[in-house]
C-alpha cells in the first residue's frame, strides 16, 4: 500500500535543518526518515576541518633513541661524525618522521572524497590547519604542495571556499583545475610560509584555482600583502591570472 502519511515539504526540512547546528543533532535527524537524510547530510557537511593536531603524535623520542639503528637508514651514516650538526642535517634530508602522518592524511581524504561523492558534493567549505614541527624544524610549520591543494578542490566539485592556516605552501607550478567552477574565495590565514618567498610562487596558486575571486586575509603579518594589493588595485591584468570577473581582497 503507497504511503499516506503527511510529509512535511522538503523546503521546510530544509529550513528547520538550517537552525540546527550541533552534529549530534544533525546525525539523529538524519535518521528520522529517508526524506531527511539529504538536508541533514547538507548540514552534517556543509563545513569540513581537517587539523593536523587531531594526529597522533609521532613518538620522537622512541625512534630516535639508542636502539635506534641510523645505519640500516643511512649507509653513510658513521657514529664517530655524530653531533648536533650532523644530527639536523640527517633529519632535514628526508628523513623526517614527523609531517609524514599529515600528508598520508591528506592524501587519504582525497581518496575519501572521489569514493564518497555523495559526502563530497556537500562540502562547501574546507579548512586545512596544519601545524608547528614539535620535535624538529622548530619555527618550521607543515608543508603542503600544490598539487594536494589542487586535487583536494578537484575532488570536492561544489566547494566554495578553501581556507589554509599553519601551513607552507609549496611547488605552486602545476596544472590548473579547469573543470572546477565554484571555488571562490581562499582565506589565508595565521602562518602561512613559503609563498613570501616567492611572488612569482604565490602569482601561482591563483591560477591553479581560476575560478578564484576573493582573497581574504586573516592575519595581519603577511610580508606579501602589499604584492597582492598592487596589482589588484591598479588592475594590472599581467600580473594577475587570466579570469573574468573582478576581484576583491579582504583582511
Amino acid at each position: 500500500m503507497p504511503n499516506t502519511r503527511p510529509r512535511l515539504p522538503q523546503e521546510l526540512v530544509d529550513a528547520i535543518l538550517a537552525e540546527v547546528n550541533e552534529k549530534d543533532s544533525l546525525a539523529e535527524c538524519s535518521l528520522v526518515c529517508k526524506n531527511w537524510v539529504s538536508s541533514a547530510r547538507r548540514r552534517l557537511f556543509e563545513s569540513v576541518t581537517l587539523r593536523a593536531g587531531s594526529l597522533l603524535s609521532f613518538d620522537f623520542e622512541k625512534n630516535k633513541g639508542e636502539d635506534r639503528n641510523y645505519e640500516d637508514e643511512d649507509p653513510n651514516f658513521e657514529d664517530d661524525d655524530w653531533d648536533e650538526e650532523s644530527e639536523t642535517d640527517f633529519w632535514d634530508e628526508g628523513h623526517e618522521p614527523e609531517s609524514w602522518g599529515f600528508q598520508r592524511m591528506l592524501a587519504a581524504f582525497i581518496e575519501f572524497a572521489i569514493a564518497h561523492t555523495f559526502i563530497a558534493t556537500n562540502i562547501r567549505t574546507f579548512r586545512i590547519q596544519g601545524q608547528f614541527y614539535t620535535e624538529t624544524n622548530w619555527g618550521y610549520v607543515y608543508p603542503v604542495t600544490g598539487t594536494t591543494l589542487r586535487d583536494i578542490v578537484a575532488a570536492l566539485p561544489r566547494l566554495q571556499t578553501l581556507s589554509l592556516s599553519t601551513l607552507s605552501v609549496q611547488d605552486t607550478s602545476v596544472t590548473p583545475v579547469v573543470e572546477h567552477s565554484c571555488l571562490r574565495t581562499l582565506v589565508l590565514g595565521e602562518e602561512i610560509t613559503g609563498l613570501d618567498c616567492d611572488i612569482n610562487n604565490e602569482r601561482q596558486l591563483l591560477v591553479i584555482f581560476p575560478s578564484l575571486r576573493e582573497l581574504d586575509f586573516i592575519a595581519d603579518n603577511f610580508l606579501f600583502r602589499e604584492h597582492w594589493l598592487r596589482p589588484i588595485a591598479k588592475k594590472q591584468a599581467d600580473q594577475l591570472p587570466t579570469t573574468s570577473g573582478s576581484w576583491r581582497l579582504s583582511r
